[in-house]
């Protein structure tokens, strides 16, 4: 009693094989997208807030030559939040080691 199978039930393996590889690209395509937006932001952020150094950078100088009471640590500038971590910290990875997408 041997039973014939048909080339549907064949197919059947080959597609979903197909449509997960499809996912999988798709889902990888997303993440290279998002890690690529990110990077920008973190850029422009990081631009901003070097701007905001450099321009305070001769206002901080001329303090200092005027007034030598006033230190460099009152006149520092604090880093957003976002920065205040190591890069490590702040970079989140969308899929853990080992997973499937």
């Amino acid at each position: 009693m041997t039973e014939s199978v048909s080339s549907a039930d064949l197919a059947a393996p080959t597609e979903w094989r197909r449509e997960s590889n499809r996912q999988r690209e798709v889902a990888l395509r997303l993440a290279a997208e998002y890690q690529l937006k990110e990077n920008v932001r973190r850029a422009k952020v990081r631009n901003e807030l070097l701007n905001r150094v450099e321009q305070q950078a001769p206002l901080i100088r001329d303090d200092i030559i005027t007034t030598e009471s006033v230190g460099i640590s009152d006149l520092s500038v604090e880093a957003p939040a976002e920065l205040a971590g190591t890069p490590a910290e702040s970079t989140k990875s969308l899929f853990k080691e080992g997973d499937q997408v």
